[in-house]
């Protein structure tokens, strides 16, 4: 357990007036923030509420958990990044060694095991490592807000609000503040109030040999942080202490919130991964992803929902019952014989209608295709997100991405492999399980590996051996030794390394060697004193008088 400094913000007078200041300083600045851009942009009117926008602080992680669940390109701007960033899995090593096994790396392989059932499981494919799917996962649904969670299910027969046994924390000041749980709860902050008079933090490790019996990832919508640390002197400061976690989300109704016994849980950051994407001034809180393009998915909404109305409502032509002008407006018409012959007309077989003293006409429909308007609003979110547009759109579109587009799209990925993904998801995971137990400290440290993105298919490198030996056969053909050396050409023009070049070289030139030999070696008679025929794969018939190698057409003497 950990050891509190004693300070009177545990009192709940003061947690209710420290709260109350908070909601007022945040509904303030968003409130005047607000007013400034409305003002800023056009004082005459308010294009958000006009267009049906809502603010900012408004969008709540439910609402955008609806979003994610039920739109499709909402769908989509969560899950793209994740998707192809996790396309290949990264190689976790101590020892450059292949042929090495250190005790690190049989712990980490043993990891599969453990969470595929322990002896039950036979499993070794790194492929398919449900550490690197849960990992995948909690990249993804911690998109979907501002944060997401994994939990560590751990053997040390502790409550989940207790710290992992052997660690142990001293001078920890828990602050019972949360900061972002006011009226306008969408803007988020690390604005923790500072414990005065508080001795130095220090934690304590002393746990081993721990398994990881499960993990199990959570997005916001499910998670409060209902404590952070307020020692100034911790490297934690300002970080949550404990989180309110629901299992079991009571609003699927495939699952009625049943399966698991308890509802919620207090569960103690030592078995939490917090994962956050789009990070700025906060190491807690994100950007949500779908934030920067909620207007586009809210018009996209409005698009696709007007065009199956409008094609629901227009794409069958009307009809217009007219009486003849000469009868004037008193004309007896039996409204309730017209309505049932139009509704068994459109609603049953009969391809009739009586119409006495009237003229039926048909109104034109008029549907209009939103497809240009549903292109520049995803054309919007693609530049918005800095993702090319095939890419988002998918090549079930039919159109294959440019080479262009692939490579900048490689790179992209590859950044954010190495720049996100492993040191905020990965490196923060694998160190949580070392401080616990459940993973051996390396001698020498670990490192994260990821496959080249860059590498051929069997299509681009066919492709690819086509172009190299059609420049080859023109650089030969056009006689430019003189003005560009061989090496040069190989190094400089077709990108090989100089140990690549001088290979082919000295193929090349033992190749060269062989053939001049052959030339210069003269003909050998036959058995039997016979000159050969010249019948072979190399050559054809010799006639009569043909028997030097010249082809001069004088017999050999």
């Amino acid at each position: 357990m950990s050891d509190n400094n004693d300070f009177s913000i545990y009192g709940p007078y003061h947690d209710l007036i420290a709260n109350k200041r908070i909601e007022q300083l945040v509904e303030n600045a968003m409130l005047s923030r607000s007013s400034l851009t409305s003002t800023a942009l056009d004082p005459r009117r308010d294009i958000d509420k006009e267009c049906g926008y809502p603010e900012t602080y408004e969008l709540t992680a439910e609402i955008y958990k609806s979003l994610y669940e039920r739109e499709a390109v909402a769908t989509r701007v969560v899950e793209i990044l994740p998707k192809f960033t996790w396309a290949t899995f990264p190689s976790i090593y101590e020892d450059e060694d292949p042929n090495k096994k250190t005790e690190f790396e049989e712990a980490w392989d043993n990891l599969v095991k453990d969470l595929f059932g322990g002896e039950t499981s036979w499993f070794k494919n790194q492929e398919g490592n449900p550490v690197w799917e849960k990992l995948f996962r909690a990249d993804m649904l911690s998109g979907i807000g501002s944060f997401g969670i994994i939990l560590l299910g751990l053997d040390d027969g502790l409550d989940l609000q207790e710290p992992v046994k052997g660690i142990e924390e001293k001078n920890s000041a828990a602050v019972k503040v949360n900061p972002e749980k006011s009226d306008n709860n969408s803007e988020k902050s690390d604005n923790v109030i500072a414990v005065t008079n508080c001795k130095p933090y220090k934690l304590t490790v002393n746990a081993e040999g721990r398994k990881l019996t499960f993990l199990r990832v959570f997005d916001e919508s499910l998670v409060d942080i209902v404590q952070y640390e307020g020692n100034p002197t911790s490297s934690r400061f300002g970080k949550p202490v404990m989180y309110s976690v629901t299992f079991n989300d009571p609003r699927e109704q495939s699952t009625g919130g049943l399966g698991v016994p308890m509802a919620t849980k207090m569960v103690h950051w030592t078995r939490i991964i917090h994962i956050a994407d789009n990070r700025g001034s906060s190491e807690i809180w994100g950007v949500p992803r779908m934030r920067p393009v909620y207007n586009r998915i809210y018009d996209l909404r409005k698009l696709y929902g007007g065009s199956a109305e409008m094609y629901w409502t227009g794409a069958l032509p009307g009809w217009s019952f007219e009486t003849h002008p000469q009868l004037g407006g008193d004309v007896n018409i039996d409204m309730s014989s017209m309505r049932d012959n139009a509704e068994k007309y459109f609603t049953g077989l009969q391809r009739w209608m009586t119409s006495s003293g009237m003229s039926v006409k048909s109104l034109s429909p008029e549907v209009v295709d939103p497809s240009p308007q549903i292109e520049r609003q995803i054309e919007a979110i693609c530049i918005i997100l800095g993702i090319p547009k095939r890419i988002f759109m998918g090549s079930e579109r039919g159109e294959l991405s440019s080479g262009q587009d692939k490579n900048s799209w490689n790179e992209q990925i590859a950044a954010r492999q190495n720049g996100y993904v492993t040191p905020c998801i990965i490196v923060p995971f694998i160190d949580r399980l070392i401080l616990i137990g459940v993973l051996p400290k390396p001698k020498d440290g670990y490192s994260v590996q990821w496959p080249d993105l860059n590498t051929m298919g069997d299509i681009e490198r066919a492709d690819f051996v086509g172009k190299t030996i059609e420049a080859m056969a023109k650089y030969i053909g056009g006689n430019v030794e003189s003005l560009i050396p061989p090496m040069e050409f190989l190094t400089k023009f077709l990108n090989m390394s100089e140990e690549e070049a001088e290979s082919i070289l000295e193929a090349a030139n033992e190749i060269l060697e062989e053939q001049e030999q052959e030339q210069e070696q003269p003909f050998q008679t036959g058995p039997g004193g016979h000159v050969p025929d010249g019948t072979g794969p190399h050559g054809r018939g010799m006639g009569p008088g043909e028997g030097k190698a010249d082809g001069s057409g004088r017999n050999a003497e």
